[in-house]
């Protein structure tokens, strides 16, 4: 308990000093708060806001005192705490408003908007966004206005007004951006309305320019600029130039998940330093006003006795507290571990789901080329036989489609592939029931891959109905009651 009382001191001691010169400490204050947040040391930076708005507070220098809640609210919001970051933000509003400082006054309300929306207050966000939108201040300020329209946009989408919606899309096209970063940002707002209202060409445009900026740039919105292209080619069935996509967006996630996890680590040690330090400096707030009330009492021998007991009492109390704290933080790490280990097996389980998927649609896309290739040789036979296509032409051409139809109907290929995924999945099955032919291990491992009737009867290209009877004969063959289902028992198979 000794260093936080020290450091409570020294930092009040930092705080009180007079400065020599107030633009030296002022410009000092700001370099280190710049390179606490280059650092990533939000607690450090924390304490350097604190005292300095109180130093602030106490010399009733409220431009600064304006613009430390600032910056304080801002710590706050990329630690995800809306609710002290909106305090903050409200007190930098406050002073901005006392000394007469009508655009920060204004500019600080898109803070407040956008915490009221993360709180689930977006009547709220959105009023006060309307109202930065006609005001003159915003919209003499071309990167702050864009700003405001991003945030709008995406309370009216959330408020599901498309009319309102559509009207500030223009707005924002016709907006005279030079700033890179922010072009890029309303091109994949404007791409994302031209996917909205079906025109994908100009999405893709859009998309392509703004991935291209946030590739060069390392950023991490990326991944939403690959989704919106996916989301495009896939609408227009352009499935190549989707699956060329899909592979990018899983690189770019997989680059950056243990980035992102680092980072959220980090934030909440920051943030639990935060409240660790806060609930240090009540504790010795509350033990000076206990000292000033001992000190008080002392004058008197009764007092004395009562004091004695009091500090037996507290001593034993305090005792029991901290060991009740340190069950609760073994109950903590015991929770966070078990949490830990939850995410570790759900991010498998949707890894594992997306490999399915993206072999699943693979096979689709082989067996759909392989019956147009089927359908073009049945034609070309037709003609032959009709003599609208010379003999020695037809039987090249059925050459050529007999040995395209060999890669685009290979089962082997897809069990290969599938046995990558899940390499026990066959010796398994088999070994529980040997019974099983190829063709119901074949029809096994398209249900344990998320395939439906309609999409096996395709690939299989039989009827649905004999789907049913191959289904009604597997579930027999494996003993299963009505109310089992069979896909379930293949998937713990594939586990």
């Amino acid at each position: 308990m000794k260093l936080p009382i020290l450091l409570v001191l020294f930092s009040t001691l930092a705080i009180y000093c007079p400065a020599s010169e107030p633009d030296t400490a002022r410009t000092n204050l700001l370099q280190r708060h710049r390179e606490y947040q280059a650092e990533g040391n939000l607690f450090n930076d924390y304490l350097l806001l604190t005292q300095a708005a109180e130093k602030y507070k106490n010399e009733k220098a409220y431009g600064y005192l304006a613009d430390t809640h600032n910056k304080l609210g801002n710590l706050f919001d990329h630690l995800n705490e809306t609710e002290p970051a909106l305090k903050n933000f409200e007190q930098a509003e406050k002073y901005f408003k006392e000394i007469g400082d009508s655009i920060s006054t204004t500019k600080i309300k898109l803070n407040i908007a956008n915490c009221y929306f993360k709180q689930g207050e977006e009547d709220k966000a959105l009023s006060i966004l309307l109202s930065l939108e006609s005001n003159p201040i915003t919209r003499q300020d071309t990167g702050y206005h864009a700003s405001v329209l991003f945030s709008l946009l995406r309370s009216l989408l959330n408020a599901d007004d498309m009319d309102a919606y559509r009207h500030y899309i223009d707005v924002l096209a016709k907006l005279p951006i030079t700033d890179s970063i922010i072009e890029y940002k309303r091109n994949t707002h404007i791409g994302f309305y031209h996917y909205l209202r079906k025109e994908y060409p100009a999405s893709i445009e859009l998309y392509r320019e703004a991935l291209a900026e946030a590739e060069k740039r390392d950023d991490p919105t990326i991944a939403n600029c690959i989704l919106g292209l996916i989301y495009n080619y896939t609408a227009i069935q352009q499935y190549d130039s989707a699956t060329v996509y899909w592979n990018k967006y899983y690189t770019v996630k997989e680059s950056t998940e243990h980035i992102t996890y680092a980072s959220q680590i980090k934030r909440m040690e920051s943030l639990n330093t935060i409240k660790n330090y806060e609930m240090q400096i009540q504790q010795e707030q509350e033990k000076r006003r206990l000292l000033q009330q001992i000190i008080i009492l002392a004058f008197a021998l009764i007092v004395l006795i009562v004091v004695g007991i009091i500090i037996i009492l507290r001593n034993k109390k305090r005792q029991e507290r901290m060991e009740q704290e340190l069950k609760e933080a073994k109950n903590r790490e015991l929770t966070t571990l078990l949490e830990n280990e939850r995410l570790q097996n759900e991010s498998r389980k949707l890894e594992l789901e997306n490999q399915n998927r993206r072999l699943c649609f693979n096979l689709m896309i082989l067996e759909e080329k392989a019956n147009a290739l089927k359908s073009i040789q049945q034609q070309i036979t037709d003609a032959n036989e009709s003599g609208k296509v010379p003999a020695d032409i037809a039987r090249t051409i059925d050459t050529q489609i007999k040995y395209h139809l060999q890669d685009a109907t290979n089962w082997h290929a897809f069990k290969e592939a599938f046995e990558k995924i899940h390499p026990t999945f066959f010796q398994k099955l088999k070994s529980k029931y040997p019974n099983l032919s190829e063709h119901e291990l074949r029809f096994c491992a398209f249900a344990c891959s998320g395939l439906d009737s309609k999409q096996i009867a395709f690939i299989l290209n039989i009827q649905i109905e004999s789907i049913r009877k191959i289904r009604q004969r597997l579930r027999k063959k494996l003993g299963l009651n009505p109310t089992e289902s069979l896909e379930e028992l293949l998937r713990d198979f594939s586990n």
